[in-house]
């Protein structure tokens, strides 16, 4: 039984893991969109280009996680940084965000504080 709890343990952990960087990937892509124009797209009123990917880091689990953001640079030139890169960067979301759903599970029982305790 243990070592069935484990393998259902590591796979949430990976789905938890692999919802949270394509979230993250999304969240990014609209910021690059939002400051360079979509992908292939021409605007005039953009303010930066597209200027590849780098790998970075991120907090998950109490450790870092490599993973692969895209690079923007602004019309002069200069690196300009993505907000959502930046929060990722900061923070622990994606172990939060794991953290909080596995709670969601530990109890879904509601109690009514008017009714005695079995037993009791």
């Amino acid at each position: 039984m243990d070592d069935a709890f484990a393998e259902v343990r590591a796979s949430f952990d990976r789905f938890c893991l692999a919802a949270g960087i394509e979230a993250r990937r999304t969240m990014m892509e609209a910021d690059v969109t939002a400051a360079c124009a979509p992908h292939q797209g021409r605007d005039a009123a953009r303010r930066a280009h597209r200027w590849g990917r780098t790998r970075g880091r991120i907090g998950f689990h109490g450790g870092k996680i490599e993973v692969e953001r895209p690079r923007v640079r602004g019309m002069d030139g200069r690196a300009i940084t993505i907000p959502s890169c930046e929060t990722a960067a900061q923070e622990d979301w994606l172990g939060r965000w794991a953290m909080n759903l596995m709670l969601i599970n530990v109890s879904t029982r509601r109690f009514d504080p008017r009714c005695p305790a079995p037993g009791g």
